[in-house]
């Protein structure tokens, strides 16, 4: 049963990343014209800035490298 309760937990930190990256996205959409939002087209800078003001760590200000 342990295992089943180690999988869940699993799942749950995995959908709660997932959600917290999608509102990431979701913030940077509200930015830029209304030409872009209806075309669906998300900036550089728009995703960047969105990313920086949901890291709480700050481990986007530090200047390392991420692949998303």
């Amino acid at each position: 049963m342990r295992s089943a309760d180690a999988d869940l937990a699993h799942d749950w930190k995995d959908a709660r990343n997932r959600y917290r990256n999608l509102l990431s996205i979701d913030k940077a959409m509200q930015g830029g014209t209304q030409a872009a939002r209806d075309a669906g087209d998300l900036t550089a800078s728009g995703l960047k800035t969105a990313v920086q003001q949901m890291d709480r760590a700050g481990y986007a200000l530090s200047g390392r490298r991420f692949h998303f």
